[in-house]
């Protein structure tokens, strides 16, 4: 799914290989965008963030879960949001979709999807700060 700011390349290396130099690198340069260019809040990012973050919460709670049906799940939220803040996040729901395909119930390949998720979030606050500092 290349409507994002992941090639189909990108997420293939980061979900199936865990690459984490990749994960920081393009989710600094994704957070950047968001932040400075579209300004999006934390709050609306966090909205994502805390679905992901449930479905981590159980995948490493040891419980045995479908965690496919989990992720799939997560789609029609990411639709909702995208819509809510006017189609800022399109890009970020095709990238986090575009990944979902590749996670199946894998649970090291979530890791590494969660792990790129996180990075983006964490950026994304320090561009948000940095950018109302210059304000």
């Amino acid at each position: 799914m290349p409507n994002g700011f992941l090639s189909n390349e990108d997420m293939k290396k980061i979900v199936e290989n865990g690459d984490m130099q990749l994960v920081v690198q393009k989710a600094k340069d994704a957070a950047k965008h968001i932040a400075e260019k579209l300004k999006v809040s934390s709050n609306q990012l966090r909205n994502i963030f805390n679905a992901i973050k449930k479905i981590q919460l159980k995948v490493n709670s040891g419980k045995i879960i479908n965690l496919q049906r989990q992720l799939l799940i997560l789609i029609p939220k990411l639709y909702y949001i995208s819509k809510r803040t006017n189609g800022k996040l399109e890009k970020l729901k095709n990238d986090i979709e575009g990944m979902v395909g590749l996670i199946d119930n894998n649970k090291d390949r979530f890791n590494n999807f969660y792990s790129y998720i996180e990075a983006l979030l964490a950026y994304h606050r320090a561009f948000e700060k940095d950018k109302k500092k210059g304000e």
